[in-house]
């Protein structure tokens, strides 16, 4: 955790799906976690990355999102 606590350390979940993610991550007491409705490809694209320490995902298999990903 890069020498910081869990209340301090930012951690990015770029996919949302339903947003359970961020319960459970807040549940095990990291209450920095941006995972936001929003679309991660137009976020990359206009350069918008959130500020982060870890990222955490599981990005979805359906459609092109694996080649988009890579």
């Amino acid at each position: 955790m890069l020498g910081k606590t869990k209340d301090s350390v930012k951690i990015y979940d770029p996919f949302y799906c339903d947003g359970r993610v961020a319960t459970i991550i807040k549940s095990l007491g990291f209450p920095n976690i941006h995972n936001k409705c929003e679309d991660f490809y137009k976020v990359v694209k206009e350069n918008a990355l959130p500020e982060y320490d870890i990222l955490v995902t599981n990005p979805p298999y359906s459609g092109d999102n694996m080649k988009k990903c890579f």
